[in-house]
């Protein structure tokens, strides 16, 4: 019996009534050499009903080699003519083909290929092979968090939304780690992203994290630990914000007394020893404000800083620079002029990363230079412009947001449709519904619809008309398991 037919005989004793075939099949699929066996049990697991066959598919996944796939050991594998063509069309000089192969792969979860779209990624300086590879790095557990650590310095907010959120997904020590802090170094938006896994990881863990990291070295570090406390009603939280409040630097005390605040909504001890120290109010006012003036001053070189290696940086050195000012606290009208003036820039990435600094760092960006941004001719920079649009001007320009939303979800390429999903993401505004039911109803695009229905999956939690979306999703659209589609069918 060759592979083919060993494969065809396996799946069809997994869809078998009988628990104990089921169970021998998976024992039998772990330790063939079917190429694609993980991405089976993978896709089985989603569909099996005993919790003892779950288990038994979880340990196998987890114990997988799969980055276990060097050339040498495919050449021994005796590839199929289907293998072949996959590695011949990842090497192909044409975009168009290796994009189309890529979607193969990401459509089938074919993670046995996942070390050659690694190698692919470098070749092309394209976020779509960014975010594909770490959909699929995604389930592959702690191994995989320093190559997910690395999509961080990518100068791209959705490929770093995307592999901080894998990482937090992986809910291990090293993991909350990395999420916390990295969270917190990367601003705002990203910070509101791993808020919801707080509740979801190991409370257990997530103390023992911060405990740790309160004795840090750095102090940027202790200041991210003391913003997180106040993230985390719990007695332990509290003690390491009583301990950071006597640190040597200004900022991890002024914010472990602002968590010691938000945790006297929640903890009685927090509330006392805020009675014991009387009002706040005033002392926090003049502490603030010496520390605006005293922290200006270490900006504005800062700034300097940044504005020197925008200046001898190749493009991508010189778009990170500008995402990094996004981040500076304070800044004087030369800053947002100089940002301003990297809107009109000739790269996409710098005149995104622009306007996700101004929406950042102004209270009320330019209304005159986001209408023009939003006619520009890159997605990313109208996804920022439309952001950054709605959290100023909402009322007042939502039409275009919307329309400028609508030619994005219409686009005939996957990266404008994936812009539009990540910037209702960012707003989570029910108006723009009709939007992403059109993404999760379209078959053109799969990382689409999946990224769409991820966004009303976890949408759904808080709004009842989302849930409505969802469920509407799950009657209309069911996920088989089967054979892959063939995969000259699907690159014709």
């Amino acid at each position: 019996m060759n592979l083919n037919q060993l494969r065809k005989r396996l799946i069809h004793s997994l869809k078998n009534k009988d628990p104990e075939i089921r169970r021998v099949a998976v024992r039998e699929l772990s330790n063939s050499e079917v190429p694609d066996r993980y991405r089976i049990l993978e896709n089985w697991s989603k569909y099996e009903d005993v919790s003892s066959i779950l288990i038994q598919i979880e340990e196998i996944l987890q114990n997988a080699d799969w980055f276990d796939d060097s050339p040498e050991n495919k050449e021994r594998l005796n590839l199929n003519l289907e293998q072949k063509k996959i590695l011949s069309n990842l090497s192909n000089g044409s975009l168009k083909v290796v994009k189309k192969t890529y979607a193969f792969l990401i459509k089938n979860r074919r993670r046995d290929f996942l070390p050659f779209m690694l190698e692919v990624e470098k070749r092309f300086d394209d976020s779509y092979f960014k975010i594909c590879n770490i959909r699929l790095l995604s389930s592959l557990g702690e191994r995989s968090l320093e190559t997910l650590r690395n999509y961080l310095e990518f100068p791209d907010r959705e490929v770093q939304r995307m592999a901080l959120e894998a990482i937090a997904n992986v809910k291990s020590y090293k993991a909350i780690r990395f999420s916390l802090l990295e969270s917190y170094r990367l601003g705002p938006n990203f910070v509101k992203s791993i808020e919801k896994y707080l509740s979801k990881w190991n409370l257990e863990i997530l103390l023992k994290v911060l405990q740790e990291l309160t004795e840090d070295p750095d102090a940027k570090i202790r200041v991210s630990v003391a913003f997180w406390c106040g993230k985390v009603p719990h007695t332990i939280s509290f003690g390491c914000c009583q301990i950071l409040i006597g640190d040597v630097s200004k900022l991890v005390v002024q914010m472990a007394w602002d968590s010691i605040e938000n945790l006297s909504q929640n903890l009685d001890e927090a509330k006392q020893i805020l009675s014991q120290v009387g009002s706040r109010t005033n002392a926090n006012n003049l502490i603030e404000k010496r520390r605006r003036v005293h922290s200006l001053g270490d900006n504005i070189h800062s700034f300097d800083t940044l504005l020197e290696e925008y200046q001898v940086g190749d493009l991508r050195q010189k778009a990170s620079s500008i995402q990094k000012i996004g981040f500076l606290e304070f800044v004087d009208d030369s800053v947002i002029k100089f940002l301003k003036d990297c809107t009109t820039d000739k790269d996409f990435r710098i005149r995104a990363n622009a306007l996700e600094a101004l929406d950042q760092l102004e209270l009320k960006t330019d209304k005159e230079v986001l209408l023009k941004c939003l006619k520009d001719e890159h997605n990313r920079v109208i996804g920022n412009a439309c952001i950054a649009l709605y959290n100023t001007y909402n009322d007042e320009f939502f039409s275009d947001i919307y329309r400028a939303l609508c030619q994005l979800g219409s686009s005939n390429y996957e990266a404008p449709r994936l812009t539009l999903v990540f910037c209702v993401d960012q707003t989570r505004d029910e108006r723009f519904l009709p939007l992403i039911r059109s993404q999760f109803k379209q078959h053109n695009f799969d990382l689409v619809r999946e990224r769409s229905l991820k966004l009303l999956e976890e949408w759904s939690e808080d709004s009842p008309a989302v849930l409505y979306e969802l469920e509407e999703w799950k009657r209309s659209f069911q996920i088989a398991l089967d054979e892959e589609e063939p995969l000259d069918e699907f690159l014709d």
